[in-house]
């Protein structure tokens, strides 16, 4: 998932290939090749070394076939049972179908490898015509991959490239719908049919007395009408059509028509069904109608909850407020605010929904009053800018500090003036190199014309005409300087798993005042910690402790003099998991990333202020308690073009730190759309994150907000396991475009078709957003 953040995961990345070396006992007991002293039910252990014997082909292809003949007849009962991919809570249930699957999937790709076409399409046929269903979680990535979509592609690479090209890159004609009935009232006093009871408690709730007039007032598609839409004539056209549609795979497309329809007809929580149908009516342009939606979930569905692709809690209430703001705030035409209206989710930081208590005021969509109107001239927020007060609290040293104002606002002072971090994560990975495969160089000082610069920050220029060819016009810029055109003050950097070149970081700082954020993992992928990839860092553990506080204190000792840093980050998402246990045991992490602040705090002549980086606001309530020493509250976070929602609210209300995004973007592809439309997408995205953070730093909102950092720079072409080749596939689901990550296609900057990596650079849409927005005085 979700980067330098990724870039520097990446070499951890390799082990998911390399850990499984365990075998070599079982060998000398039983005399036997590994493959052969496996337990009779222990399938995983099969694709464990399968993939760890990628060097030795004979050796795959045994292991492999042994695999598929103990556990296929098993494997075949289980995918009978499939009619689509199974919740991840009951993917146990499918573990020999899934395994056997990657065996075959792995004696494919290795044969196609070793250049024998011919059998790989026949191994990987297997996949699609009889698991079609299987699953395999990738914990380098957090995600699950779905293996018979992979081994297609394979097939179809194998079949021809360029056919594969043209599927995903069809475009679709986007068709749109005109409303039988749009309601008689915007916005909606439902006041007037029913009654308000515990507003502002646990024990809120709506009772409706006049279902036929609130049901004439919302119109259709809206709780509680479900009449309007029997003699809507479009839908009564496409009714029978209706029944062979997937509601969910209709969703992200472009026929919103139908997707509306057969969205009215789901069988899902009616506080889901009403989110999904606003989000249609809104990508429709019905703007009115969109924000009756979601504001008929906070009147009747406050306590509503769905998953998402990561099985955390989404609580569809809070999404549906905050967008009910983004669409206020787009469209000041409209005349209208949300007042007073709130939701808390009490005990919602973790992932166990039946521990959780909602406050709830659903507030009142109300005209803008004459104040208003004058405050929102020339303002991107619009709202006034309140005053700040005296400074009552200060962490951090003299040159660098966060103050905290009287008013309860945090802002980051450098030098005593006010500074918002506008970064981004910088680790440019030339074409064709890959973690993965254990490719992937260092950046800092890779000089691959071996001139003696270092390639991508000082010798990058732009293909200004998209043609592929530096024409005479275009000169090395460097990417240090695209990126002060930009407007960028910062870049993300880790001291692991590459070294980096400090007299490079020295000399972009004096030359144009970019600073560097520089981290320290703190055990994530097993960085620091020096554990094995599997079970990964215990942070209980008191040698996993040594040696990651060592690390630290080498980050600490070797940067502390540099005038480039500004300050330091700890972590990167650790509480999700991945060759860690923060996940489970998230109290002994923030315990230790506390005993770690402290730590950099006593070796730090500067004092600097030390951050950390989290998954969203999972367990905030654990850091809250348990890292009161760590001074700015940080997470990556992708929850869509609307901004953060209830992030900067959350933080400020339960930790009371100042806050940072240091993670959010989007891709620059969406399957069916148009490269400009997708480019644009990614433009509106960033803008609206932008905004969402200049709009709660101090004097704004939740006044807590000290800047952030886009992901990211540079398209980096490996991510989707084929890294000569810009590959176009979603890697899991998420608030986008299309409704997919196309984590190839993240950068704000392009690398055309590849075959001038790492130094053609090809600007996008988002660029120039950025050159606006960061450039305002």
């Amino acid at each position: 998932m979700k980067k330098i953040v990724h870039n520097q995961k990446s070499t951890a990345r390799r082990k998911i290939k390399v850990f499984f070396l365990s075998f070599l006992f079982c060998a000398a007991i039983c005399h036997l090749p590994p493959a052969v002293c496996f337990a009779e039910d222990d399938v995983a252990e099969y694709v464990k070394e399968a993939w760890a014997s990628q060097s030795n082909p004979p050796k795959l292809y045994a292991i492999c076939d042994e695999c598929i003949a103990k556990f296929s007849t098993q494997a075949d009962t289980q995918a009978l049972n499939l009619k689509d991919f199974p919740p991840a809570e009951q993917e146990g249930a499918f573990t020999v179908m899934n395994k056997v699957a990657v065996c075959y999937f792995i004696k494919g790709e290795a044969l196609h490898e070793g250049g024998s076409n011919d059998e790989a399409i026949k191994v990987l046929q297997n996949i699609v015509a009889k698991y079609p269903y299987a699953q395999e979680f990738d914990p380098s990535r957090g995600t699950y991959w779905k293996v018979a979509q992979i081994a297609k592609e394979t097939i179809d690479k194998i079949g021809g490239i360029e056919e594969l090209e043209k599927e995903w890159s069809k475009v679709e004609k986007e068709i749109k719908f005109e409303l039988y009935d749009e309601g008689s009232d915007f916005p909606v006093d439902y006041a007037k049919y029913g009654e308000f009871t515990g507003v502002g408690t646990k024990n809120y709730k709506y009772i409706i007395k006049d279902p036929i007039g609130l049901t004439k007032a919302v119109g259709e598609g809206i709780y509680p009408n479900t009449t309007s839409l029997k003699f809507d004539p479009e839908f009564v056209k496409i009714k029978k059509q209706l029944a062979g549609v997937d509601h969910w795979k209709i969703l992200n497309s472009r026929d919103l028509r139908t997707a509306f329809y057969k969205w009215n007809l789901a069988t899902e929580p009616d506080g889901v069904k009403q989110f999904y149908i606003a989000d249609i009516l809104e990508r429709n342009g019905l703007t009115k109608q969109a924000i009756k939606a979601y504001y008929a979930i906070l009147v009747h569905f406050p306590n509503v909850y769905s998953w998402t692709y990561w099985h955390t809690p989404w609580y569809v209430a809070k999404a549906s407020l905050y967008r009910i703001k983004y669409l206020l705030k787009e469209n000041p035409q409209l005349g209208l605010k949300l007042e007073g209206a709130s939701l808390e989710v009490i005990n919602g930081y973790d992932n166990d929904v039946r521990n959780d208590a909602f406050v709830v005021n659903p507030g009142k969509l109300v005209k803008f009053s004459l104040i208003d109107k004058m405050s929102f001239t020339g303002n991107a927020c619009r709202t006034k800018k309140r005053g700040l007060g005296k400074v009552v609290k200060q962490r951090g040293g003299e040159r660098v500090k966060v103050v905290k104002y009287k008013d309860g606002d945090w802002q980051l002072l450098v030098e005593g003036k006010p500074f918002i971090v506008k970064g981004v994560t910088y680790g440019p990975t030339k074409v064709g190199e890959s973690p993965d495969k254990g490719t992937q160089q260092n950046w800092s000082i890779q000089d691959v014309n071996g001139n003696g610069s270092i390639d991508a920050p000082w010798e990058a220029w732009i293909d200004k005409n998209l043609n592929n060819i530096q024409d005479s016009d275009e000169k090395p810029a460097g990417d240090f300087a695209l990126m002060k055109d930009m407007g960028v003050n910062a870049i993300r950097l880790y001291h692991q798993p590459f070294k980096i070149n400090k007299q490079l970081i020295r000399q972009m700082h004096q030359k144009y005042g970019i600073y560097i954020i520089l981290g320290d993992f703190l055990g994530k992928y097993a960085l620091g910690s020096k554990a094995e990839w599997n079970p990964g860092t215990i942070y209980k553990n008191p040698e996993h402790q040594r040696n990651m506080l060592e690390s630290v204190k080498e980050m600490v000792l070797e940067f502390k003099d540099e005038p480039a840093v500004l300050f330091w980050i700890l972590g990167n998402e650790n509480v999700y998991g991945v060759a860690c246990d923060a996940d489970k045991d998230p109290e002994s992490f923030f315990k230790f990333a506390n005993e770690a602040a402290l730590l950099i705090k006593s070796l730090d002549p500067q004092k600097r202020p030390v951050a950390i980086a989290s998954g969203d606001i999972l367990f905030l309530d654990v850091f809250a308690r348990n890292a009161p020493d760590i001074d700015i509250f940080g997470a990556n976070v992708y929850r869509g073009k609307y901004g953060f929602l209830d992030f900067w609210d959350e933080v400020k209300r339960v930790a009371d730190r100042a806050a940072m995004i240091t993670e959010y973007g989007a891709p620059s592809f969406a399957k069916g759309y148009t490269g400009e439309e997708a480019e644009n997408f990614q433009a509106q995205y960033h803008r609206g994150c932008w905004l969402d953070i200049m709009c709660n730093s101090a004097g704004y909102a939740a006044g807590n907000a000290v800047g952030g950092f886009a992901f990211e720079w540079l398209d980096e072409w490996w991510k989707a396991y084929e890294p000569s080749r810009h590959d176009k596939r979603g890697l899991f689901t998420g608030p986008f475009l299309d409704g997919f990550m196309h984590e190839e296609w993240l950068g704000i900057v392009g690398q055309g078709d590849g075959k001038k990596s790492p130094f053609e650079r090809q600007l996008k849409r988002a660029y120039f957003t950025y050159k606006e927005l960061w450039n305002q005085n």
